[in-house]
């Protein structure tokens, strides 16, 4: 699977989902349901077992790209907004379409966290019996000689640490009876693996893939310690160990998941229509076909300067706020809905007006809806 034509089935399945009057049909709303439509029903057997080659990724996000923005395949159209920003999760900023090259690698970085949790399945066994070593104490057993899908999800390690991101700790164990866990190869006590954190020790152990239950009763060196730093690291991990208590129970692994930090937060709103919500984030962000902004992507040239008002550059703030057909807008607005006038210095305060009106949590939002349907209509 290495080679991008045996990956023509799923760019196949990619462009009959997003053909072109598709995209000419629907609203941005209609696109990004669609798009998640064309994910889901991506043949996620592929990714889950195979690493896609990075032609093919690119290949397949500019279709979704082009597709979103109202392109085809032939032709694109100006994107008004960064990729990253458009695909990152909805309570991160973005519109939670999902970048295909984290599915493809988180898909098949949970056979890592299988591997650890379904001890006994048939799979395992299988995994064990073709590349169990027993002088070998990496995280997962690998035979580097048998090359296949095991052998990709285990060079996943190198793929994460390229993002400074260790895969190993994102997978910690909880010790119970200790057959399960291995001392020092494992994460399972203190800041990460104690290969890790006492590496002189490490170097001295007899059995690097020893199991909890097995060291806990005592240390097998293959030399006495003598330097100051192997009796240090010794005082240290006896320390440490010292308080675990083992128990009649299994092992059990706990997942930890980490985010990235939000460029913005965007509040999302269900009582208006899909398409409204992704103009008022288009909006937020000032990526809205307003004559300003055209001008800065060099498709018009002239003045910039409202087309309603003549005053004042024709932006996104300008538009929904400075503009004398907007002012007057929220001046009925607050008379019709009996609130305070309208203040804002940007099209977020905008949409945060509501929360800072003293009523109902029920008005907040009819206020709030009123707002965006407001700037919908201008």
């Amino acid at each position: 699977m290495n080679i991008i034509r045996n990956w023509n089935c799923v760019v196949d399945c990619f462009k009959r989902r997003l053909s072109k009057w598709k995209a000419k049909k629907l609203s941005f709303g209609g696109r990004v349901i669609l798009l998640k439509a064309a994910l889901d029903s991506l043949p996620v057997y592929f990714f889950s077992l195979f690493k896609a080659p990075v032609g093919v990724i690119d290949k397949l996000e500019a279709l979704r790209r082009r597709f979103f923005w109202g392109g085809d395949e032939d032709k694109a159209k100006t994107n008004w907004v960064a990729w990253d920003r458009v695909i990152g999760p909805c309570d991160k900023g973005g519109l939670g379409l999902g970048s295909l090259k984290d599915l493809n690698d988180g898909l098949m970085a949970k056979w890592w966290w299988r591997y650890k949790t379904e001890k006994g399945s048939v799979w395992r066994n299988v995994v064990d019996a073709t590349h169990f070593n027993q002088n070998s104490w990496g995280y997962l057993p690998i035979k580097k000689g048998i090359s296949g899908s095991w052998n990709m999800i285990n060079k996943l390690e190198k793929e994460f640490a390229t993002r400074n991101l260790n895969i190993r700790s994102l997978i910690k164990g909880s010790c119970g009876n200790g057959l399960d866990i291995r001392f020092w190869v494992d994460w399972w006590v203190g800041d990460g693996p104690l290969m890790e954190c006492y590496p002189a020790l490490f170097a001295l152990e007899k059995q690097k893939a020893v199991l909890v239950a097995e060291r806990i009763v005592g240390w097998d060196w293959r030399r006495s310690l003598f330097s100051v730093q192997e009796m240090m690291e010794l005082q240290g991990c006896s320390t440490l160990v010292s308080t675990i208590v083992l128990l009649p129970t299994a092992d059990r692994w706990k997942l930890l998941a980490k985010y990235a930090v939000p460029f913005y937060p965007f509040s999302w709103f269900k009582w208006v229509a899909r398409k409204v919500s992704v103009f008022a984030w288009r909006a937020e962000q000032d990526r809205l076909t307003t004559y300003n902004g055209l001008k800065r992507r060099t498709i018009l040239s002239g003045s910039s300067s409202c087309r309603v008002c003549g005053d004042g550059e024709e932006d996104a703030a300008h538009l929904f706020i400075s503009c004398a057909a907007a002012t007057l807008l929220w001046q009925q607005i607050s008379s019709w809905c009996r609130i305070p006038p309208v203040y804002a210095h940007t099209v977020r305060d905008l949409f945060d007006v509501h929360n800072h009106i003293g009523c109902s949590a029920g008005k907040k939002d009819l206020i709030k809806m009123i707002i965006l349907a407001g700037t919908w209509t201008i």
